[in-house]
């Protein structure tokens, strides 16, 4: 009897074992099916697949680094391809560049900073290519340097700028006159391109980047004497009587 009740005692264990042994192994298939079901792509809707120039070009500018440089390279490119097409006689893109630089702070219906922001990235372009800026883009150049970038009130954007000029007249001293002449400009009607509380600060922009200059090309004294006779030529001519 005690045998009989043992036995049927151990039969109770062993059932959940088996049950439980089951369960283990079933549990491992309804996790691949949950992997494989979660491992299924994702559906984009067609209106987000596509997206405007304005929508790629911030979310360009929100990311760092590796798309600033992108976009340096990017504009690098266009300056130089579109000099090379003015060349071979195709100005369309050349054109948009003269106009991108050209700025009148009394006429163009851009405010200084607005002005500032778009030139700003397509300063290092132009700089990139500075060495191709020979005679053949006159129309580009006088623009850069006639356009009021003086009297903006950014002054790192100023500096940059003035970094330009000074890189075009250091490569092609050809045309120091036409710069040294834009310069003087902003002491006679120039100065009316600015407001009064900013003039001091535009004429010492202007002496100091005529001293640059000088520094670059020793021999530009006789352009700065040419365009101080145009500008004020009574007074030129009495200190000359003397």
């Amino acid at each position: 009897m005690p045998e009989a009740s043992n036995a049927v005692a151990a039969q109770p264990t062993k059932r959940p074992t088996k049950r439980s042994t089951k369960r283990s192994l079933k549990q491992p298939a309804s996790q691949e099916s949950q992997t494989t079901h979660s491992a299924s792509p994702i559906s984009i809707p067609a209106s987000e697949e596509t997206a405007t120039v304005a929508e790629a070009e911030a979310e360009a500018t929100a990311k760092p680094a590796d798309t600033a440089i992108d976009k340096a390279v990017f504009l690098r490119k266009y300056a130089e391809s579109a000099l090379q097409q003015a060349k071979q006689g195709s100005p369309e893109e050349y054109h948009k560049l003269v106009k991108l630089f050209a700025y009148s702070r009394r006429a163009s219906p851009l405010t200084a900073s607005a002005y500032a922001e778009a030139v700003s990235p397509w300063i290092p372009a132009l700089s990139a290519n500075v060495s191709t800026l020979g005679i053949t883009y006159r129309d580009l150049v006088n623009t850069v340097f006639n356009s009021d970038w003086l009297a903006n009130p950014d002054e790192q954007f100023v500096h940059r700028y003035a970094t330009l000029v000074l890189q075009i007249t250091s490569a092609h001293p050809a045309w120091v006159p036409q710069v040294i002449a834009a310069l003087v400009r902003w002491f006679g009607f120039g100065a009316r391109k600015c407001d009064e509380e900013d003039a001091p600060r535009v004429h010492d922009h202007v002496h100091s980047l005529v001293r640059e200059i000088y520094r670059a090309i020793p021999t530009c004294g006789g352009s700065l004497a040419t365009a101080l006779a145009e500008c004020w030529p009574f007074r030129t001519a009495k200190a000359n009587m003397q």
